[in-house]
């Protein structure tokens, strides 16, 4: 997993919307147990498997490499967002 992007990319939701330290943690966190588990989340749309961030109603999309064993963070999307609308804006 590239974790130097994917903590970029939890930083920026998390300074957009002002959910301090504690987000990054548990985000950071989820990505940890991601390096395992990356094939327990099934497909919710195009590829794209969702887990939830533990105590925010946040999810971190990602796609995975299974030759490879790469996750891929797409993004860090609140629940209330549509994801659609959220990979027009990039």
């Amino acid at each position: 997993m590239e974790e130097r992007a994917a903590g970029l990319q939890i930083q920026r939701s998390g300074k957009k919307y002002k959910l301090g330290n504690e987000f990054f943690s548990c985000a950071l966190k989820q990505m940890k147990r991601l390096k395992n588990d990356f094939l327990l989340y099934e497909i919710k749309y195009q590829n794209v498997r969702c887990v939830s961030i533990d105590r925010f109603p946040y999810l971190i999309h990602y796609t995975i490499n299974e030759n490879e064993k790469v996750v891929f963070i797409n993004a860090v999307i609140g629940m209330s967002q549509d994801p659609e609308t959220h990979w027009g804006k990039r």
